[in-house]
C-alpha cells in the first residue's frame, strides 16, 4: 500500500510548513492528485487518519483531495485534457490523442501528487 507512505510525505511536509510558520495548528490540507498518480482517495484519507491520531497538532485536520485531470501533447499539436473516465485502464486506453488517434503522447498533467495549500491556526 504505497497511499501510506504518500501520507507519511503529506504529514511530514505539513508539520515542517506549521512549524516555519509558527502554527497552533492545522485546519486543513488541500492536496491535488492526478488521475494517473495511481492512489486512491479514501486510502489515502484513512492513512493520513491514522498518522495525524499521534499528533495534536494535526488533531482536527480536514483533508481534501482535487483531482487533476489528464492533460497531453501530441506530435500533431493538440495540446488539452483527456476526458476522465470511471476506471484506470480506460483512462490509460484513452491516451490516444483525441485529435489524430495516436498512442502514446507526452502527459504534461495527472501523474502528480502535491499539497496545493495548509490552512493553519496560529
Amino acid at each position: 500500500m504505497h497511499e501510506f507512505s504518500v501520507a507519511e510525505a503529506i504529514v511530514e511536509k505539513t508539520l515542517e510548513i506549521a512549524d516555519r510558520e509558527k502554527a497552533e495548528s492545522v485546519e486543513k490540507i488541500t492536496i491535488q492528485k492526478g488521475d494517473l498518480a495511481h492512489i486512491n482517495n479514501e486510502q489515502l484519507i484513512f492513512c493520513i487518519n491514522a498518522i495525524k491520531e499521534k499528533i495534536e497538532m494535526l488533531d482536527k485536520v480536514e483533508v481534501e483531495i482535487k483531482t487533476v485531470n489528464v492533460t497531453i501533447n501530441c506530435s500533431c499539436g493538440y495540446s488539452g485534457e483527456v476526458e476522465p473516465k470511471d476506471h484506470i485502464t480506460d483512462i490509460i486506453m484513452a491516451l490516444n490523442c483525441p485529435e489524430c488517434g495516436k498512442p502514446d503522447p507526452e502527459i504534461k498533467e495527472g501523474r502528480e501528487i502535491t499539497i496545493e495549500n495548509i490552512e493553519i491556526k496560529k
